[in-house]
């Protein structure tokens, strides 16, 4: 993890991420893309997709840093996590 002011990134093993997000494993490296989105109420959100037939990638879970998580595929192919923290 690095962080500048407000801003957070993560950088991450292909191994340990194709565990998280199998699509990935067959993903050539390149233009790949995850955005991660934090937000106040991801269980919300998830239903809310959920009820308009977006395709997941990753459903519902608790990630191995206690961050609740889901993620999507856009349009375009980007996978789009949406996370919350665990609370303190």
């Amino acid at each position: 993890m690095i962080q500048c002011g407000y801003i957070q990134m993560m950088f991450q093993l292909r191994s340990s991420l194709t565990e998280e997000i199998p699509t990935f494993k067959d993903s050539a490296i390149g233009a790949s893309l995850a955005l991660y989105v934090e937000v106040d109420n991801v269980q919300k959100l998830h239903d809310d997709l959920k009820s308009k037939n977006v395709k997941f990638v990753q459903e519902m879970h608790t990630t191995f840093y206690g961050s609740k998580e889901c993620a999507i595929n856009d349009c375009n192919g980007y996978v789009l996590a949406f996370s919350q923290p665990k609370e303190k």
